[in-house]
């Protein structure tokens, strides 16, 4: 097989895999999402983060097999730009009192659920690895299917 060239330029090599791709039209970039074997939900955000449960519907046809939660920095703090996006861990242990968070999906929905709100709020400093608390963050929950 011969490699396919633009302007010098391979553009479809000699295993036929594209390379040197610049831009893509809408219909291909359509059909090559539509091929992807993984789907991402992340569900809207809410800045209520005082409360113990979240809970959002997803809009897919199953469970996910994989959820998550994200905390997303509103207020520049502790080392954190504004849209820092940070993963909300499952377990925290802090001065001997366990912090628990369930992540949770079923066919309709996903979401959270924790034993303190303090869960969302305790961290550690990006700079220095002191540890810290947030004001002023939102938060929201995440699935994917692997199609």
């Amino acid at each position: 097989m011969m490699a396919i060239k633009v302007a010098s330029n391979t553009v479809i090599n000699d295993s036929l895999q594209l390379q040197n791709i610049a831009s893509l039209d809408s219909t291909s970039t359509s059909t090559i999402a539509a091929a992807s074997p993984v789907t991402i939900v992340r569900g809207a955000t809410s800045t209520n983060t005082s409360a113990l449960t979240f809970t959002v519907t997803h809009g897919q046809s199953s469970r996910p097999d994989f959820v998550w939660g994200e905390l997303i920095i509103t207020s520049a703090q502790n080392g954190y730009s504004i849209g820092d996006c940070l993963k909300i861990n499952n377990v925290f242990e802090r001065d001997e009192d366990d912090v628990l968070i369930s992540l949770w999906g079923n066919a309709t929905q996903m979401g959270l659920s924790t034993n303190t709100s303090e869960a969302y709020m305790q961290t550690v400093n990006r700079s220095t690895g002191a540890d810290v608390r947030f004001t002023g963050q939102s938060i929201r929950v995440c699935g994917v299917w692997y199609d």
